[in-house]
């Protein structure tokens, strides 16, 4: 509601509150500007008060979470929830009367958040700070203190966060991996060098500078060979592709340069490329394997889904986009029909949406879901955030958290495709962010709400450059929002038939050619093939999660052999991925053309899409939805282990290839195992499996 404004004289001690750290607005990009802005400038912010009752609320998601609960999935109404967690009236009181105090323009009360507008001068004054223009290197501004806010000490008690007044948006790349822009890196740029690959199965793509930069004066450079040759020694095979005239494009000054040649489906190898003319030649680094592009199709089949499953209850789903995140429709069409897909989709928007300037992020997002559950009807949810970067920020999973808990009809399994180094949650999003996002999952997940979330493309490590992510190895520590119990974090694999490690032995340490079996799945990561690594590893700030104690346990006593130094990680911290998906070549039709896409960013719509698909089947049979599945997952791979497939191959040392201002491996990881594992977690659903027994809970 709207509280009309009121002015009332306060006078009382003020002492500074760390909300959060405005000193680090350089290491975020933002220039602080001379330009003077009006006293009359409307200001967003947020005051997000402290709820009661929390034991309680942990109490009640454990009880309609748990399978073995009498109460299992007999979920709360929000007007249930909050008459227990709602912030004291004299909370909610005191604060309003403190805001109302400085002449707001609007309060909007939200029980447990105030949506605050002001003008320029009353923020100035409420919190005794000083406001600046701040611009963005990639454009747009904020207004924002570089002091942290203070506030009345008797209001201290009140308070858990507060977001818009010294908190800078972190603008950064997506953790979706476009296979295009793999090969428009600009690392090396000084004679030949490999800047990255895509594989396609038969065929290939390697993007190189060529032996003329940085000084190249044409865009027609020298014919190159590429050389193949397979690392494993079961099945030697080497291929060349001779006097290839590669394609240059110039970007920002350097040339960049693509050839296609011809390769070894499935197979490790090694990637040389050789210029015939200066007879110079370079290696790529890592093995490089190729494989097939990925249609929804094809994922349903190898997981189970019978051949034209459309679902057919009102069961909801969702994908929530950040960072002005958007889709087309004529997109999604063409991508349906030529996937063979029913075209009478339900699709509808919360949030902006262009349609004439789509993201890859939110297509990829979009299609996937929609792909493995067709027939649902399905949510595009767009958090709003324009050129002057409001309040709303960037990547602000809070602001969606709190939006869906408010919502009338809120969808019941929501992909979320984004995240940060935990250590940097706190320290860029404000103090008090990271908890109050816990309290906010727990409340959807009282609700009922499914809530899957990708682990990042970036290793043990979270490798990448900062901000948000990690430039250190020094440190194995975990990634929001997968540290958070209350979210299923989802992590990559990829299909091949080298799916066993006796597959990658030497013939003198028993190798068998596995070439010739069927299609399993090996984990994401640079030291098998890929460009990047799939996100896992255990939490510095959060503990093991009650569901996952058992399973984290036997992971960390039967095989100790092959874990990190224990100085690396804390072994008592929440582990994560829960479950695993492919994330791999998945083809996507982006801005008119087709295209192939990486990243745990498909694994996780791709996830949530199985997830609808159980749900359609529980609502056939008279049941609740799946709700906070963790509990259940955990809890099927003890009573059902064949209900998902066992992942015992990979590892995740390594971040991403060729990243700026970032190792791309680490000398410690961790690494793949039979049963529960931190690259794969419980492994890669059986959908045959869990849709026979999914109403047996």
């Amino acid at each position: 509601m709207l509280i009309k404004n009121k002015l009332i004289v306060v006078t009382s001690l003020l002492l500074l509150i760390s909300i959060c750290n405005a000193k680090f607005y350089q290491e975020l990009k933002w220039k602080q500007m001379d330009e003077k802005v009006s006293d009359h400038h409307p200001m967003f912010f947020k005051i997000y008060l402290k709820h009661q009752n929390l034991d309680k609320l942990n109490e009640k998601v454990r009880d309609v979470s748990s399978p073995k609960s009498p109460n299992y999935t007999e979920y709360l109404t929000s007007e249930e929830i909050m008459s227990i967690i709602a912030p004291a009236q004299e909370s909610s009181d005191s604060v309003k009367k403190w805001i109302q105090s400085y002449n707001p323009i609007t309060i909007v009360d939200e029980i447990d958040v105030l949506k605050v507008s002001m003008s320029k001068k009353n923020v100035e004054k409420m919190f005794n700070i000083k406001i600046h223009k701040f611009e963005h290197a990639i454009g747009g501004f904020v207004l924002r203190s570089l002091e942290d806010p203070a506030i009345q000490h008797k209001l201290k008690q009140h308070i858990d966060l507060i977001t818009g007044i010294s908190t800078f948006p972190i603008i950064k790349d997506k953790k979706v991996r476009e296979n295009q822009d793999i090969l428009s890196s600009s690392q090396p740029t000084t004679g030949l060098n490999i800047l990255g690959l895509l594989g396609y199965g038969l065929t290939s793509q390697v993007s190189f500078t060529p032996s003329c930069s940085p000084n190249c004066t044409s865009m027609t450079t020298n014919p190159v060979n590429v050389y193949i040759h397979a690392l494993n020694t079961v099945f030697p095979q080497n291929i060349q592709t001779l006097n290839i005239q590669p394609t240059c494009t110039n970007k920002s000054g350097v040339v960049n340069c693509q050839a296609t040649f011809n390769s070894i489906p499935f197979l490790p190898s090694q990637v040389s490329i050789f210029d015939t003319i200066t007879q110079e030649s370079t290696d790529y680094p890592y093995a490089f394997i190729s494989t097939p592009v990925i249609t929804p199709q094809l994922i349903k089949d190898y997981y189970g889904v019978p051949s034209g499953y459309r679902v057919t209850t009102n069961i909801t789903q969702c994908v929530v986009e950040f960072e002005s995140q958007f889709m087309a429709t004529s997109d999604l069409d063409a991508f349906f029909q030529e996937m063979g897909l029913p075209w009478d989709y339900q699709l509808s928007f919360v949030g902006p949406n262009n349609l004439t300037n789509p993201g890859v992020e939110a297509t990829l997002d979009i299609q996937y879901i929609m792909g493995i559950a067709p027939g649902a009807p399905t949510t595009f949810w767009s958090i709003y955030s324009n050129s002057t970067f409001t309040s709303e920020g960037v990547d602000d999973i809070l602001s969606w958290a709190t939006a869906a808990f408010s919502s009338s009809n809120p969808p019941l399994v929501n992909s979320l495709s984004y995240g940060i180094a935990e250590q940097y949650v706190d320290q860029f999003l404000g103090n008090g962010y990271l908890q109050r996002s816990e309290i906010e999952f727990q409340k959807l997940a009282l609700l009922g709400i499914s809530m899957v979330v990708s682990s990042m493309d970036s290793g043990a490590a979270a490798l990448g450059p900062q901000p948000p992510m990690s430039q250190s190895c020094a440190f194995l520590s975990g990634g929001y929002p997968s540290l958070s119990p209350y979210v299923t974090s989802v992590g990559a694999i990829y299909f091949t038939p080298l799916d066993q490690p006796i597959c990658y032995e030497s013939v003198t340490e028993g190798g068998i050619d596995c070439f010739s079996q069927p299609v399993g799945e090996v984990g994401v990561s640079i030291d098998y093939g890929m460009q990047w690594t799939s996100g896992g590893s255990f939490s510095n700030i959060t503990s093991t999660a009650y569901y996952q104690v058992e399973a984290v346990e036997r992971y960390l006593s039967n095989y100790s052999s092959v874990l990190p130094p224990a100085a690396l990680f804390n072994k008592n911290g929440r582990a994560y991925p829960d479950v695993s998906t492919v994330g791999h070549n998945l083809y996507i039709y982006y801005n008119g053309a087709w295209m192939t896409v990486d990243g745990t960013s498909a694994s996780a719509p791709i996830f949530a899409g199985l997830i609808t698909i159980l749900n359609d089947i529980r609502l056939k049979a008279g049941l609740n939805p799946l709700g906070f599945i963790n509990p259940l997952l955990y809890q099927i791979a003890q009573d059902y282990p064949e209900a998902f497939y066992d992942v015992t191959v990979g590892d995740n040392r390594c971040g991403i290839y060729n990243m700026p201002n970032a190792p791309t491996c680490c000398p410690h990881g961790f690494q793949s195992t039979p049963g529960y594992d931190i690259p794969s977690g419980i492994g890669r659903p059986n959908m045959q499996v869990l849709m026979d027994i999914i109403t047996k809970y």
